[in-house]
């Protein structure tokens, strides 16, 4: 059974600032750290409940936080970056994966109480609509991998992401490795409890794929962008098949998803050339 873990650095146990989510600052070393043990209880679960294969996306920044040799030596390790994260964040997903899950994910951007949350691309994303649904990045991820029919079958982080991953996926199993007060705060277990509660529920979410639906939305499918600025908007607005709703709304409708999902990578980096005007 081949087990695909899509990882972020934001919803892992003890990270609540920007201090631990960039190789520049001082308490990066630390959420490495924590985040490489999340996975590797995670990958203890996944076999648990039968897998074989254990494949890991590091997805976050530049894609190089999970320090591999700590890492499980039975996994692979997918790490670097190929343009931009909304990209990074889909490396390696195919049909030949039995089930996913989501390790160190979180919120959405906006969500009242949630820690660090974002949008794929937070310097000018503001929100995503997909078929009018709200969504945030594991609605982006987990999408493509239902493009494949990959049901995501596990997730770990704040109480906020577990609201609204279970919005897309009722029945998922889900690791809360963190309790948000704010956006900067957060009560935390001790990292060796939150590595039992991911393994745990890891170990139920494999063990119960065949009875969880992959993220599908229908066709046709429209996606909806939201942006800080109306400058965004209009770089975005290049994007052929891109529609103007208002002045930082823009949409965009395909029958495929991995279309749709494109138009919202091209999107997004074309508002981020805001950023050499500033």
């Amino acid at each position: 059974m081949k087990i695909f873990i899509a990882t972020d650095v934001e919803g892992v146990m003890g990270v609540v600032t920007r201090e631990y989510s960039f190789p520049t600052r001082p308490k990066y070393g630390a959420a490495r750290k924590w985040l490489t043990a999340e996975l590797n209880a995670a990958i203890e679960g996944a076999r648990k409940a039968g897998g074989t294969e254990f494949v890991v996306l590091d997805s976050h920044g530049y894609c190089t936080n999970v320090i591999p040799e700590e890492l499980d030596e039975d996994a692979l390790l997918i790490t670097g970056m190929p343009g931009m994260t909304t990209i990074a964040a889909l490396q390696g997903i195919d049909a030949s994966y039995d089930a996913a899950g989501f390790i160190g994910y979180h919120a959405r951007e906006g969500s009242e109480i949630a820690v660090l949350d974002h949008t794929a691309y937070a310097e000018t994303v503001a929100a995503v609509y997909i078929n009018d649904k709200l969504v945030g990045e594991d609605g982006l991820v987990g999408g493509f991998l239902g493009y494949y029919g990959v049901p995501v079958v596990f997730a770990a982080g704040d109480q906020a992401f577990e609201e609204q991953i279970k919005e897309l996926v009722p029945n998922i199993a889900f690791a809360r490795t963190k309790t948000a007060i704010s956006r900067y705060s957060a009560i935390n277990p001790h990292p060796k409890r939150a590595a039992a509660m991911i393994r745990e529920a890891v170990e139920d979410g494999v063990s119960r794929k065949d009875e969880i639906e992959p993220i599908v939305f229908s066709s046709p499918i429209t996606l909806k962008v939201v942006f800080h600025k109306p400058v965004m908007a209009q770089l975005a607005e290049w994007v052929p098949g891109v529609e103007k709703v208002d002045a930082r709304v823009l949409s965009f409708t395909h029958d495929d998803y991995k279309v749709v999902h494109g138009a919202f990578s091209a999107m997004a980096a074309l508002s981020g050339e805001v950023r050499r005007m500033n």
